[in-house]
């Protein structure tokens, strides 16, 4: 629940018994709670002129906190605030001085997964990094004939595929999908080809 500044309204996120989550306005002395969107995340503020709500969500396929009008009917798009980076959640406004401006806060969880190799020998030596990065790097797969390596990486900024040499030498970027969840690339027998599944637009395809 977040109250605005003026003290009279209400607004929070109720979950539904099918797991589905929507955001609520209401007074804050009483009333039918008015539905304004679904698919929150955690954390919600209001502006400080309380005409705005800033919170996290996910509109399609990009994820990061969101800015809607109090008033503004349940179908009217939010607009997404670009400045904030994507997972971005539990955001927080300040309450400047009169001529100052007010500044957002705001969480951001990082992961940071790296595709480490091991000899398979009982005297082999420790694993060791195989292609490191800061960002998370999952789901490797050696190419049929050994020479390759095809990885998921968000080190571009976002989740796309990649392929590198065996040795994780020379990565190379190979897809440049937007804000869908890419996952599990797979080599053809021959390695020439590589597959893997994507989500686009709430729909998951390979």
């Amino acid at each position: 629940p977040a109250v605005s500044p003026d003290g009279l309204k209400l607004v929070f996120v109720r979950q539904t018994t099918s797991g589905i989550a929507a955001l609520y306005l209401m007074p804050l002395a009483g009333g039918e709670p008015r539905r304004l969107t679904q698919s929150p995340f955690p954390g919600l503020a209001w502006t400080a002129d309380g005409r705005e709500l800033v919170y996290a969500g996910r509109v399609g396929d990009a994820m990061g906190l969101w800015r809607r009008s109090a008033e503004a009917p349940a179908g009217l798009p939010a607009k997404r605030i670009e400045a904030a980076e994507s997972g971005a959640f539990g955001p927080v406004i300040s309450r400047p001085a009169a001529g100052s401006p007010a500044r957002l806060a705001y969480a951001r969880p990082v992961f940071d997964t790296n595709i480490w190799v091991r000899e398979t020998s009982a005297l082999s030596p420790p694993a060791h990094k195989l292609v490191p990065s800061t960002r998370p790097d999952t789901h490797p797969q050696f190419s049929p004939d050994g020479r390759r390596l095809a990885f998921t990486s968000e080190r571009s900024g976002s989740l796309q595929i990649w392929v590198a040499n065996s040795d994780g030498s020379s990565p190379l970027q190979l897809t440049t999908l937007t804000r869908g969840f890419i996952n599990a690339p797979r080599w053809s027998p021959d390695g020439k080809v590589i597959v893997f599944t994507s989500t686009q637009s709430n729909n998951q395809d390979i």
